[in-house]
């Protein structure tokens, strides 16, 4: 059993950051998340360059509900591995309210930089241009949808994954309101026969 494993590796070197670490995976599932989290913690005391633990941590915070310390973990990823896209993408795609619209830009950008063929990024990308919340600098929220670089994501992620159906719907929405008719129909049938 891999559990009982690690546990006696710990029990033999209780300074093996990988053991903390894949004993917090496999106890995220476990019905004692804060076991986990002590073990994530523990991972990273002994290794603070550990992106992979400060990635894994960042979902389990997640999945306890607490989105600003997930944004901490996910951001502490990109620090110390500088070309995670993954942990780029997920940390722009938490920034939704409009204060953070640029900084989730920045962040999908850089993630499309270091990993171009990440279809669920430029989806998701797509989105934050299309819905264009965001705040000026004398505060005031504004709603500017940048439609042409949305269409441009969303074309691109169809284009890497042809079965992303999500795309497909959001392109068509776009292409309707852009009065596209035609190409936005054709969009909305391919996302329902996938």
């Amino acid at each position: 059993d891999a559990e009982k494993n690690l546990r006696l590796s710990i029990g033999l070197d209780p300074q093996n950051s990988d053991a903390h670490y894949f004993l917090a995976k496999i106890l995220t599932n476990d019905d004692d998340p804060s076991l986990a989290k002590k073990h994530f913690y523990k991972a990273l005391e002994l290794n603070p360059e550990f992106a992979e633990a400060y990635y894994d941590l960042a979902f389990h915070s997640e999945n306890s509900g607490d989105i600003n310390e997930e944004k901490i973990h996910f951001q502490k990823a990109t620090d110390v591995e500088q070309n995670f896209a993954e942990a780029y993408f997920n940390l722009a795609r938490l920034c939704s309210s409009p204060s953070e619209y640029e900084f989730a830009e920045r962040n999908f950008e850089t993630a499309l930089e270091i990993k171009n063929d990440f279809d669920e990024c430029h989806y998701f990308f797509g989105k934050l241009l299309a819905k264009g919340e965001r705040m000026t600098k004398d505060g005031s929220q504004i709603t500017e949808p940048q439609v042409e670089r949305a269409i441009s994501q969303f074309r691109q992620a169809i284009k890497i994954n042809p079965e992303n159906y999500k795309s497909y719907y959001e392109l068509g929405i776009l292409l309707t309101k852009e009065g596209q008719f035609r190409d936005a129909f054709d969009c909305l049938q391919k996302a329902i026969s996938i």
